[in-house]
C-alpha cells in the first residue's frame, strides 16, 4: 500500500551508477572500505589483491577533466612518485581512472592517522614541533627542487605510519585541482592555513608552502590555526585578520623565544619576508633546537630533477596557475566560494570595514603587496 504516492523503481542504470560511486572499479584492487571523504575526493582502504598488500585509493570527485588536466594529472602522479623516496612522503604505487571516468591514486596506507587527529589533544611539546617541523620542511624542499608545490599543508595532510613516522600527502592532486579550477575562475586551498597571497588570487609559489609548514607549526604549538577564533562563523573577519595582523604571540604560552621567532618569520605577510626556502626553515628549527637544548636531525634532504614539461602541461604551467580569480576556501567540514571581483579604488583600510552583510570585494592584485581591502565577499557554506 502507498497511500497515494507515486513510487519510482530506480532504472538499472541508476543503480549502476549509484554501485560504482559507492565501490570504485579499479583492476587488480578489491575489498574497498570508506575510511575518509573531503574536498577533493573520498578515501578508500582496498587490497592489493597480485602483493597481498593493504593500500589507500584517494578516488577524485570530479570526472568532467579536460585533456590540460589529465595531462596535468598525470606528469604530477609521476613525479609524486619519484618523491616517493624521501622518508617523509607517501609513497604512490599508481594512477589511473576508474570505470566511471574518476582520477584516482594508489598510495601506500598510512594506519597511525593524521597530524589533526593528534592535535584534538591540544598542544604538542616543542621537541615534537621541532622534529616534526624539520621533517616537513625537507619533505617540501624536496618536492620544490622537483618542480612540485604542494599548495594544501595542513595537519589533515599529515599522516602517520604504524611505527610513528611523519608522511606528507597529496602531492600532485592539490596542484592538479588548483589548476583546473583557475581555468574556471577558482582556486581552492584549505583558509585556515593558507598564505596571504594564495586568498589574494596571487600566483602559488614555494614561500605558500612555507606559510603554511609554519602556520601548522604554530597550530601544534598552541592548538589552534594562527587566526582561527572559536565560535566564529564569518569567514569575512578570518580573512581579514590573514590579510593584516600578525600573528599571536607564541611566548604567551610558553613557547621559547627561540621557537617563536622561526615561527613568525614563516608566518609573514610578504613572501620576501619569509624563509627563502623550505630547507631554509628546516635548518633554522635545527639551530632553535640547538639554543634550547632539544637536539634535531639535519634537514632529511633528496635531489630529484624536474620532469621535463611538454604540450599542454606547458600551458598550464605557463598561463592557468598564473591567473587570479575567486577562491573556494576550505574551513573544517564546511567550505565556501567567494566571489573575488577587481575593485581598483578600494584601500585597506576601508571606511566601510567591517561590511554589514558579511562581504567584501577582494581585487586580484598580483603586483601590489599587501593586497588591497576586501569589500564584498559572498559566501556559501556547503556541507562536504
Amino acid at each position: 500500500m502507498t497511500y497515494g504516492m507515486t513510487v519510482r523503481v530506480p532504472s538499472y542504470s541508476s543503480i549502476e551508477r549509484l554501485r560504482r560511486a559507492v565501490t570504485p572499479e579499479i583492476p587488480g584492487l578489491g575489498g574497498f572500505e570508506q575510511v575518509g571523504r573531503g574536498g577533493f575526493g573520498t578515501v578508500y582502504r582496498a587490497q592489493d589483491e597480485r602483493l597481498d598488500r593493504t593500500v589507500a585509493v584517494k578516488v577524485l570527485h570530479e570526472t568532467s577533466f579536460g585533456a590540460d588536466a589529465l595531462a596535468r594529472f598525470d606528469r604530477e602522479c609521476r613525479a609524486t612518485g619519484l618523491l616517493s623516496s624521501h622518508p617523509n612522503i607517501v609513497a604512490v604505487y599508481d594512477s589511473g581512472q576508474t570505470g566511471d571516468g574518476s582520477m584516482y591514486l594508489v598510495m601506500e596506507y598510512l594506519a597511525g592517522g593524521s597530524l589533526a587527529d593528534r592535535l584534538t589533544d591540544g598542544a604538542r611539546p616543542v621537541a615534537e614541533v621541532l622534529t616534526l617541523g624539520v621533517e616537513l620542511a625537507g619533505a617540501l624542499e624536496t618536492a620544490h627542487g622537483a618542480g612540485i608545490i604542494h599548495r594544501d599543508v595542513k595537519p589533515e595532510n599529515v599522516l602517520f605510519s604504524e611505527f610513528g613516522s611523519a608522511k606528507l600527502v597529496d602531492f600532485g592532486i592539490a596542484r592538479m585541482k588548483s589548476a583546473y579550477e583557475t581555468r574556471s575562475g577558482s582556486i581552492s586551498a584549505t583558509l585556515s592555513h593558507a598564505a596571504p597571497e594564495i586568498i589574494a588570487g596571487s600566483a602559488t609559489t614555494p614561500a605558500a608552502d612555507v606559510y603554511s609548514l609554519s602556520s601548522v607549526l604554530f597550530s601544534m604549538l598552541a592548538g589552534n590555526p594562527p587566526f582561527d577564533r572559536p565560535g566564529e562563523d564569518s569567514l569575512t573577519p578570518l580573512i581579514a585578520r590573514i590579510a593584516t595582523q600578525p600573528p599571536p604571540d607564541l611566548r604567551d604560552s610558553g613557547t621559547p623565544d627561540e621557537v617563536a621567532s622561526v615561527i613568525e618569520r614563516g608566518l609573514a605577510k610578504d613572501p620576501a619576508d619569509r624563509f627563502p626556502s623550505a630547507a631554509a626553515l628546516g635548518d633554522a628549527l635545527v639551530e632553535a633546537g640547538v639554543r634550547i637544548g632539544v637536539g634535531v636531525g639535519p634537514v632529511p634532504l633528496r635531489r630529484i630533477d624536474p620532469l621535463p614539461a611538454t604540450g599542454a602541461v606547458e600551458a598550464i604551467s605557463a598561463g592557468l596557475a598564473d591567473t587570479p580569480g575567486p577562491t573556494t576556501v576550505e574551513v573544517g567540514r564546511a567550505r565556501a566560494r567567494t566571489a573575488l571581483p577587481v575593485d581598483a579604488g578600494a584601500d585597506w583600510p576601508s571606511p566601510s570595514w567591517p561590511p554589514r552583510r558579511r562581504s567584501c570585494s577582494w581585487p586580484a592584485q598580483r603586483s601590489r603587496w599587501p593586497p588591497r581591502v576586501p569589500t564584498t565577499i559572498r559566501s556559501r557554506r556547503t556541507r562536504v
